[in-house]
């Protein structure tokens, strides 16, 4: 689920950049806002007790789940954010150890501080891989008891992306990262997904592994662990979420074929979640059948549909995601149902703050133990823990993430040109001050700031 990428990196698009060495977040995009809060109140909604829940809620919960789709969303936002600005700052000649600094502002602080706390009141084995960012595969080689920090396997997707992926389009040349991002992560992520499921049929591979686990060096080998959780597959909505970046002239200019792709994305997504489980079962089946009579046939079958499922599953909830986004961009600059709806102050309010709604809630519900006493039938007690949750992370925002944000923004261009922009002597703008052009270019007919503005004093990464 930064998730998880939030406010740090809302503010970008890919336009011209006048003056090198200083790179402004470009325009701001107030519905990809409303859109980072469907994701998390998706999330939210998946993990609420389903004794709360009215009886259809509950059961299309269980059927869709939605906690899928709304990391998906996290990580389609986060790598398309993330490579615009990337792209921009490239382009402006701003060093990616800027981006780093300030992802680190924008990450960690919050991160490290709660997992502190948990270290005080409650610690457990997970801590250590957490830390690491590892936690996503730790899960698939260990056993641990439960801890409410299952969740954070999204943000270690998320850092290991961040980790390679700046570095990469700064040395690259764009052209080149994006050819990279088409033709190497994209099928790269497919076929490790493909990998895991058929693992068991291929002895070279499979074979040390089950030693290992036979020796007591791991646990288990959790293949569609690795499958949901890991980061070669789950890289996939963050490598589409970057081609985006790379084309969004393109499909903001021909908007109504981007809409039309992204409604049939939407509709094989429900397509592939719908009849591809049934297929596989039946074609498993047929293919036990004709094998039953060949001796050793059981070799023949070695992993079961379902296992096809679980990859159908990840791959239609990208293509969803993907969609989404991709029909949301096309409309960002239309008036439209869609993006007055995603726009919305309290929704837009709650994308502000998702990031620390995601990081905090799981180990909120799993220490006050929501699930048995939404059972008991303690209603008002468990709407309060929810309440408390979104005042927690609204103060951890407001006292905490936004003064380290504000830090952050001298990252945003090179020393040398924030001192030459504020001397006088230069004839440069003062800090705090913009040219007549800039303030005119910055507003709307009638004087109101406009979107741009108020991404150049956003919170962007």
């Amino acid at each position: 689920m930064n998730s998880c990428d939030l406010r740090a990196a809302t503010d970008a698009a890919v336009e011209p950049i006048a003056e090198a060495g200083h790179c402004p977040p470009p325009r701001h995009l107030p519905a990809l806002d409303g859109l980072r809060a469907l994701a998390v109140l998706l999330v939210l909604w998946d993990h609420a007790p389903g004794a709360l829940q009215p009886a259809w809620l509950s059961a299309l919960a269980k059927w869709r789940n939605p906690g899928n789709f709304g990391v998906d969303l996290f990580f389609v936002l986060s790598g398309f954010l993330i490579t615009r600005i990337l792209l921009a700052e490239r382009k402006a000649g701003v060093p990616v150890r800027y981006f780093l600094a300030r992802r680190a502002c924008r990450i960690f602080p919050i991160y490290y501080l709660l997992l502190a706390a948990i270290a005080l009141v409650r610690p457990t084995p997970e801590l250590g891989w957490c830390a690491l960012y590892l936690s996503n595969l730790s899960s698939a080689l260990f056993v641990a008891p439960p801890s409410g920090l299952h969740h954070t396997w999204s943000l270690c997707v998320e850092e290991h992306f961040y980790a390679l992926w700046p570095l990469l389009v700064s040395l690259l040349a764009p052209a080149t990262s994006r050819r990279l991002i088409a033709r190497v992560v994209v099928p790269g992520a497919l076929l490790a997904g493909a990998l895991l499921v058929v693992l068991p049929a291929i002895g070279p591979l499979w074979r040390p592994l089950e030693s290992a686990v036979a020796s007591g060096a791991i646990d288990r080998f959790d293949r569609l662990g690795l499958l949901l959780f890991g980061t070669p597959c789950r890289v996939l909505s963050l490598a589409i979420g970057s081609l985006f970046a790379y084309h969004e002239a393109a499909l903001v200019a021909r908007w109504r074929r981007s809409v039309a792709v992204a409604a049939l994305g939407m509709a094989a997504a429900a397509l592939l979640s719908t009849v591809t489980p049934q297929l596989c079962s039946v074609l498993h089946r047929a293919a036990g059948s004709a094998a039953g009579s060949v001796a050793g046939s059981a070799q023949l079958l070695p992993f079961p549909a379902s296992d096809w499922k679980v990859l159908v599953g990840v791959g239609s909830t990208t293509l969803a995601s993907s969609s989404a986004l991709l029909a949301l961009l096309a409309l960002a600059g239309r008036d439209s149902k869609a993006t007055r709806w995603l726009g919305f102050a309290p929704l837009t309010a709650i994308g502000r703050i998702s990031y620390g709604l995601y990081l905090y809630h799981l180990p909120w519900l799993f220490a006050f133990d929501v699930h048995r006493r939404a059972r008991a039938g303690e209603t008002v007690t468990v709407a309060l823990i929810f309440l408390a949750l979104f005042a927690i992370a609204t103060l951890s925002y407001l006292l905490i993430e936004r003064p380290i944000l504000r830090f952050a923004r001298r990252f945003r261009e090179p020393p040398r040109e924030r001192t030459r922009r504020s001397d006088p002597a230069r004839g440069e703008p003062r800090g705090g001050e913009r040219s007549g052009a800039t303030v005119d270019a910055a507003r709307r007919p009638g004087g109101r700031p406009s979107p741009i503005a108020h991404a150049a004093t956003g919170d962007g990464g």
